[in-house]
């Protein structure tokens, strides 16, 4: 997480773009189609440069990793 908010703030869209696409793998490697969702359309804008349009969805991303992050954490209990 505060990698991403670092490249952002620093709008650093090539290394927010790379940083998201490990997110993106990792999340639909797991199975978590709805963050990979939500991760692939962040390195989209990335890519493009949409640091606004990243800012703006930046807070359901990490939203959901925080709850894939909490599900596996219960299903390991």
């Amino acid at each position: 997480k505060a990698q991403l908010k670092q490249f952002l703030d620093e709008d650093n869209m090539q290394d927010y773009a790379i940083l998201i696409h490990a997110v993106k793998g990792d999340a639909r490697t797991l199975g978590a189609e709805g963050l990979g969702n939500l991760a692939y359309e962040q390195e989209l804008q990335a890519k493009a440069g949409k640091a606004e349009e990243i800012r703006i969805g930046f807070d359901k991303v990490i939203g959901a990793g925080d709850m894939t992050a909490e599900y596996f954490k219960q299903m390991n209990a």
